[in-house]
């Protein structure tokens, strides 16, 4: 348990760092480089690589230094850190803090659960892909949405990816075993 808490506690200014030193200056330079139909497709790639890298590199440590059969679950660390992450972000979503911050962190949780099972079973590459994709195609929606649709159909499109992630999020739980590092 202290463990999580360490990976917890570490990831909550990630979201912030993350932004201002990986994201902001590659939206920027997008930005100032692109039309901007072409830099609203190519900012979409921006989250997922900032974020996940950014949770990855607390698990990528523990999947080194502690040994297999004493890491915490993919599902606990992932929670533990998306949890952090996703809290530490709460404070940069507009329309709705609280459901948001919901979906942010049961999202964070799951992407960084799927780096976690990739670095676990020594295939890191394939669980930071893992994460990115999941994690792009979660996001592409709410990119796009909102400027064709009417904002009802935003959070409807929010509402159900909740519904979603809460379902998810409870088989992961439940499938999770007790272990410590």
């Amino acid at each position: 348990m202290p463990l999580l808490l360490a990976l917890f506690a570490v990831e909550l200014p990630m979201s912030a760092l993350a932004y201002t030193h990986v994201r902001l200056p590659w939206e920027l330079a997008l930005a100032a480089n692109l039309s901007p139909a072409t830099y609203a497709w190519a900012r979409t790639f921006s989250a997922p690589l900032a974020d996940e890298l950014a949770k990855a590199w607390p698990l990528a440590l523990l999947a080194l230094a502690c040994p297999g059969d004493k890491r915490p679950s993919p599902v606990a660390a992932g929670l533990a850190v998306g949890l952090g992450y996703g809290l530490g972000a709460l404070g940069s979503h507009a329309w709705s803090p609280l459901v948001e911050g919901i979906v942010v962190c049961l999202l964070q949780g799951a992407f960084a659960a799927a780096f976690a099972a990739g670095a676990w079973n020594r295939r890191p590459a394939l669980g930071l892909a893992a994460a990115m994709l999941a994690h792009w195609l979660a996001a592409l929606p709410g990119a796009f949405v909102p400027r064709y649709l009417p904002p009802l159909a935003h959070r409807a499109w929010l509402a159900a990816l909740l519904v979603a992630m809460v379902a998810l999020r409870a088989r992961m739980i439940r499938s999770a075993g007790p272990q410590s590092c």
